[in-house]
């Protein structure tokens, strides 16, 4: 038994239907724009509703659904513009595009899968929840771009749909959660999943900016790339224990999350998996979580962090512009350290390198500016480029002796950097290593040291400084714009004092040379104009009985003049 194309169609003033259990069929438009229907009860016997079959029914509110329905047509609710909530039974297989389109006052609906069927990861046309709307514009709508997968083969394809902004709350009560399922439905609060539910495919609720109740269901084993990328209300998150397998950005921008509780042995967090986390203050990462990927927690709101035993790698940025982390201790068991993992921490105060840690990463530390004390690692072998780059509250720092590589910049701009102790086993110090540490009044290099690069301590606060025996060449640019330089001590070894070396030095008076007058003017580049002739002391152990400028070691170890 059917109920006829057209069968009731514009009848305006029919208000009560009464549907004979023994119909299968609503068909095309059988009760278009019957404007006076308030409500309808769909019987068990009803399999189909054709395309149309309540369009128009501007008045209708109250939608009871029978669970012998299979199909939906396109437009069946179409411009049922009072219908608020909606149940969709499990029996359904299949709902066309726009059934519910201009249902411009849906607030709940519970349907049986997101977009137009039961789809798995390897099928074509993997519509998502928008598909159901359609793509017409209405009085209401939001526009909403979703990307899917509408063939397997094929990257995914993107699709407005036009959905309304009063839907708050929806039930899915079976199928899967594919790629894109609510890519952009920012109007969404409230998202329930099924417990039949193993995976959430990537990008599953990204951009679901109001979205603030979902529970990931126990059953879930792997949750995909990007999958609550912006899901910018999420207050709390619980990670089911089932649930190992973790695409990058998982939670990137969920900038209202404060609580994440780790039910599952996980060993990895994912790439980005909370950056941009404002709200998080503290994380507990589970003990068999032996990587932390890039950027994992960078720009977050962490304000602790444990990093325990079984971690052993940490990746690039990982804590990047984390600006309310205080503190942190590096444990023994890294050993596979990222770049600018700390980088520009603006609140971070102190750091302890565990020992049994060998390196200090580039850019590990940049841009600490509120970093005072840190506690090397006595095992640690280097320090990489611009590790501590612009740490401008850094007083004192004791380099191991372990140590035997100083990357570049590596105190660059250490305005507060008073004390450094090189190690006996730095055998170079290279271009803008200490570069604008004014408060840098000497230092002493071992004479291990045999290379000094350009710039390595141009515009610092050193008021002497005495160059390592060994060295060859003082490099251009070495010590320029040391306007507190008043005197430097030259070895015997010096062959060549390159441009600039000493250019700017206003306050410099002096030059000692551990050689002879003849020996200093053999060296290239000794006459530049910031080395006057009257300003340089030749090295005597005893007094000379010539006269001229010479000076000597006092039994103190001091500089005297002759």
């Amino acid at each position: 038994t059917v109920i006829g194309d057209y069968a009731f169609c514009g009848c305006s003033d029919l208000a009560n239907v009464s549907i004979g259990c023994r119909v299968e069929r609503i068909l095309i438009s059988a009760f278009m724009n019957c404007t006076a229907l308030k409500s309808i009860v769909i019987p068990d016997g009803v399999k189909y509703i054709y395309k149309g079959g309540f369009k128009g029914c501007s008045k209708l509110e109250n939608i009871t659904i029978g669970k012998g329905i299979k199909t939906i047509a396109e437009e069946a609710f179409k411009n049922c513009t009072s219908l608020k909530s909606i149940v969709i039974p499990n029996t359904v297989t299949s709902i066309s595009s726009g059934a519910f389109s201009g249902c411009s006052s849906l607030e709940i609906m519970t349907l049986p899968f997101v977009g137009g069927s039961v789809k798995s990861a390897n099928e074509n046309f993997q519509y998502p929840f928008g598909y159901i709307f359609g793509v017409g514009e209405f009085e209401g709508s939001e526009r909403v771009t979703q990307y899917y997968f509408y063939t397997v083969s094929n990257s995914s394809m993107a699709q407005e749909y036009y959905i309304p902004k009063s839907l708050k709350t929806v039930v899915i009560t079976g199928g899967n959660v594919l790629y894109g399922a609510f890519y952009n439905c920012s109007m969404i609060e409230s998202i329930t999943l099924p417990s039949s539910v193993t995976e959430i495919g990537k990008s599953a609720f990204y951009g679901c900016t109001a979205l603030k109740n979902i529970e990931i269901p126990s059953g879930v084993t792997s949750i995909g790339e990007s999958a609550f990328y912006n899901c910018k209300a999420i207050v709390n998150i619980v990670i089911p224990g089932l649930t190992k397998n973790f695409g990058s950005h998982t939670f990137y921008g969920c900038s209202a999350l404060e609580s994440v509780t780790f039910q599952s042995e996980i060993d990895t967090i994912p790439d980005y998996m909370f950056a941009l986390c404002s709200s998080i203050k503290s994380i507990n990462i589970p003990t068999t979580v032996t990587k932390i990927g890039k950027s994992a927690f960078a720009t977050s709101g962490l304000e602790s962090i444990v990093l325990h035993a079984n971690i052993t790698t940490v990746g690039d940025n990982a804590f990047a512009n984390c600006d309310s982390l205080k503190s942190i201790t590096v444990p023994a068991t890294v050993t596979n350290m990222g770049k600018a993992v700390f980088s520009s921490c603006l609140g971070l105060e102190s750091a302890v390198i565990a020992d049994g840690v060998k390196s200090i990463s580039d850019n590990m530390f940049s841009n600490c500016q509120k970093l005072k004390t840190v506690t090397l690692s006595t095992d640690l072998l280097s320090i990489g480029e611009s590790a501590f780059y612009n740490c401008k509250e850094l007083a004192s720092i004791n380099i191991p002796k372990s140590v035997t590589k100083i990357g570049a910049y590596a105190f660059s701009t250490c305005e507060a950097l008073e004390s450094v102790l090189l190690s006996s086993g730095v055998t170079n110090i290279p271009t803008y290593a200490f570069y604008g540490c004014t408060s840098l009044a000497e230092i002493e290099i071992p004479d291990t040291v045999s290379n000094i690069g350009p710039h390595a301590f141009s515009k610092s606060g050193l008021v002497s400084v005495a160059l390592p025996n060994g060295i060859k060449t003082i490099n251009y640019d070495t010590f320029n714009g040391c306007d507190k330089l008043e005197t430097v001590v030259i070895p015997l070894s010096v062959k060549t004092i390159e441009d600039r070396a000493f250019a700017n030095c206003t306050s410099l008076k002096s030059f000692y040379y551990k050689g002879s007058s003849s020996d200093f003017i053999r060296i290239t580049g000794f006459g530049r104009s910031e080395m006057n002739n009257e300003n340089v002391y030749y090295y005597s152990q005893y007094r000379p009985a010539a006269s001229g400028n010479y000076w000597y070691y006092d039994g103190e170890g001091n500089i005297a003049v002759w």
